[in-house]
């Protein structure tokens, strides 16, 4: 039998991740609600130069196959990030610096997608942290810093970190 105190504590966690999200979403701004989608043969491979807004839901590979975003530098956020998406596409998040803030990061997201993360510098931090949710997805980190605040989960795919990362 699950104690009474067992049972609050996962409903006080519940409501903290809604009320962080909900404030990483207000603390956005006006472009908060602005979806960003990554697609092979519209704006792959998709660069970021300088900072971004933060958007509602970004897409690397919706529906496309091999779409890819480059981060050197700046600040990127999404609420909720998805590389690979839908059944039969993919993409590659490539970090080298800057910063990436989400509350959720997806690499993966349905059955038959996949997304890789590549992160090689800068900072990526983020509410939750999953690998293959639903399709596959792999996570390698040669340098920089990764930070999950509740959940990072590995489903279906890999993580692998190498070198001496900070």
């Amino acid at each position: 039998m699950q104690s009474r105190s067992a049972g609050r504590s996962r409903g006080k966690v519940w409501w903290l991740g809604l009320a962080l999200g909900l404030a990483f979403l207000l603390a956005a701004g006006p472009a908060a609600g602005v979806d960003l989608y990554v697609e092979v043969g519209v704006n792959s491979p998709y660069d970021v130069k300088s900072d971004e807004p933060t958007y509602y839901n970004g897409y690397v590979g919706a529906t496309t196959s091999g779409a890819v975003l480059n981060q050197n530098d700046y600040t990127f956020a999404a609420v909720r990030l998805n590389i690979g998406f839908n059944d039969g596409s993919s993409g590659a998040y490539n970090q080298s610096g800057g910063t990436n803030s989400n509350y959720e990061l997806i690499l993966g997201r349905h059955p038959g997608s996949s997304g890789a993360y590549n992160q090689s510098g800068g900072t990526n931090s983020n509410y939750y942290l999953y690998v293959g949710a639903g399709g596959s997805g792999s996570y390698t980190l040669s340098g920089g810093s990764l930070t999950g605040y509740y959940e990072e989960r590995v489903n279906t795919g890999s993580f692998t970190q190498s070198g001496a990362p900070t």
